[in-house]
């Protein structure tokens, strides 16, 4: 609906600043064709208590081809923010 746009807009040109101090991890897809690792460069300052994971994989392949490598990422963030 365009009132939704209308409504959208406004905050996707010009969005408040929001912060957040808890841990966060990031799991980036080195072959990820459609979300390049380039995106997520500045997030630090957004969620500074960032934790980076690297996945040679690509877009699909990592939940397909690799659970066992995501699941124990997620595994070790989950017990060092113990």
């Amino acid at each position: 609906c365009s009132s939704d746009l209308a409504n959208m807009l406004p905050r996707m040109l010009n969005p408040r600043i929001r912060r957040t101090g808890i841990p966060v991890q990031l799991i980036t897809l080195t072959k990820d064709r459609y979300v390049s690792p380039d995106l997520s460069q500045d997030l630090r300052r957004w969620a500074p208590d960032l934790r980076r994971d690297e996945v040679d994989a690509g877009h699909w392949e990592a939940l397909h081809a690799r659970p066992d490598v995501i699941a124990s990422l997620i595994d070790a963030f989950h017990d060092s923010t113990d």
